[in-house]
């Protein structure tokens, strides 16, 4: 198929952790979805490359669900309010 390929990739590596995920892109273990504003030095300085950049989807919103009627409690809403991000400093959404 035109504009397609194919190739075998070997081996696996799954990290749950933003900064480990970075830290094993920089040691050349792999590819990383990551956000943008977390790498951007490691890509001004080449410590890290984009690839694929027309095949990453938009970042994904996050998404919280209570039930209807539910009392939302104080911890949830102060949460919410630290996830917003006019709010959170990208310092504290991508410190390592």
């Amino acid at each position: 198929m035109a504009g397609r390929f194919r190739c075998g990739v070997e081996g696996q590596l799954i990290l749950n952790s933003l900064p480990q995920r970075i830290d094993a892109a920089e040691a050349g273990l792999g590819l990383a979805y990551v956000p943008d504003d977390c790498v951007a030095e490691a890509l001004a300085s080449g410590r890290l490359v984009r690839v694929l950049a027309e095949w990453t989807p938009p970042s994904p919103a996050t998404i919280s669900i209570t039930p209807a009627g539910a009392s939302i409690p104080a911890l949830s809403r102060c949460y919410w309010k630290l996830c917003d991000a006019d709010l959170i400093d990208k310092s504290v959404k991508c410190s390592r």
